[in-house]
């Protein structure tokens, strides 16, 4: 709790600045509840910040994630979003696409990379003795051994503040340790070279066509599944009967134009390979190598099209890929990094600047 509260007052310190101030909404972590920011929502409140301390239900990390992305979502103005523990995951999910957020701040907390579930994060450093005091119920959900809950949750509490704490504890689903969110946030815009990437995002891209990107987000785990891990050689073998199969499974968007149209640029993906080593230098050959640093301060700002994505698209299309619009691949440019589309004052231009700034692209 004094940890959250000193990274927090740094923060505003920080945030305090621009005019008007930020929104900042608050995650809790596993084993809690958002009265566990009780002492640092009133000193963010007095130095004029409105404070949004979201009631995340632990019973998953899709769950989880959504329930946050709710109230970031909702917020009119630029917001930081601030995750403790668990929480740290959450937001990194949440957060993803919303170019209100200006700020991610981990509060002793988890922050993945892409894909990798808190597990893999924790296997880096000596384990935490909350590990050995995990007491499973019939359901899976995790609780903290009582007789332990204060030596190794809130040992900065008093005896009696922990008590109650350990009473009233909030079970997690011990599904989210081992659950991967889709890490947009940090890997939107981020120049990619790997073709199975490349792949994905073209499966991704296509079926979001005329649809919301969240939707496509939150069905990311059954995409995967469904299409062999991204893997365009075997998709390219899918039967007409594994292409039925897919048109009921609930796990992804059930539209057969679009899955046969994955099929068939999964084969055409291939031939692409075949006559230029990857599609990766395939495609970054219509930005000459290097990625288009733009300089955006609003949404409105940012086009639908390029030239460049039409004569990616009109080549695309020449080869035989489908789905393949000139909207839907300036989707698909700024999702590798081929275009840097952040705002400015988006808290990832910068970084993504930095690594678009680097040599020519590298055959995969």
């Amino acid at each position: 709790m004094k940890l959250m509260l000193v990274a927090l007052l740094a923060v505003g310190s920080v945030a305090a600045a621009p005019r008007p101030k930020p929104s900042i909404v608050l995650v809790h972590g596993a084993f809690a509840d958002a009265s566990s920011w009780a002492k640092v929502i009133p000193i963010l409140e007095r130095d004029g910040y409105e404070v949004f301390a979201v009631q995340i239900p632990l019973t998953s990390l899709p769950d989880d994630v959504a329930t946050a992305k709710r109230v970031i979502d909702a917020q009119q103005r630029p917001v930081v979003v601030v995750g403790h523990s668990y929480g740290g995951v959450v937001i990194t999910g949440a957060a993803a696409g919303n170019a209100n957020v200006k700020s991610l701040v981990y509060v002793a907390a988890f922050a993945p990379g892409a894909d990798e579930p808190i597990t893999a994060t924790a296997s880096k450093f000596t384990p935490p003795p909350a590990n050995a005091a995990f007491v499973p119920d019939a359901a899976g959900f995790l609780y903290i051994d009582r007789a332990k809950f204060h030596d190794v949750f809130c040992n900065d509490l008093t005896t009696p503040e922990a008590r109650i704490l350990a009473v009233t504890q909030k079970p997690v689903n011990g599904s989210v340790f081992g659950a991967t969110v889709a890490a947009a946030a940090l890997e939107w815009g981020v120049p990619t070279h790997d073709d199975r990437r490349h792949f994905e995002f073209l499966i991704l891209e296509a079926a979001q066509a005329g649809l919301s990107w969240s939707i496509v987000l939150n069905k990311r785990e059954g995409y995967r599944r469904a299409f062999s891990r991204f893997d365009p050689k075997k998709v390219a073998r899918y039967s007409q009967a594994r292409i039925d199969e897919l048109t009921v499974d609930p796990g992804i968007i059930r539209n057969r134009a679009k899955i046969a149209a994955a099929v068939k640029n999964a084969q055409a993906f291939l031939v692409v390979q075949e006559e230029f080593g990857s599609f990766d230098a395939y495609c970054w050959q219509f930005v000459d190598g290097r990625p288009r640093q733009n300089r955006w301060g609003t949404l409105r700002e940012i086009p639908a099209t390029t030239p460049e994505s039409d004569a990616f698209s009109r080549d695309l299309k020449r080869r035989g890929f489908s789905f393949v619009g000139s909207t839907v691949i300036y989707g698909h440019m700024q999702a590798v990094g081929m275009v840097n589309d952040h705002l400015i004052d988006c808290f990832r231009y910068r970084d993504v600047r930095r690594l678009g700034i680097g040599g020519k692209p590298k055959s995969t």
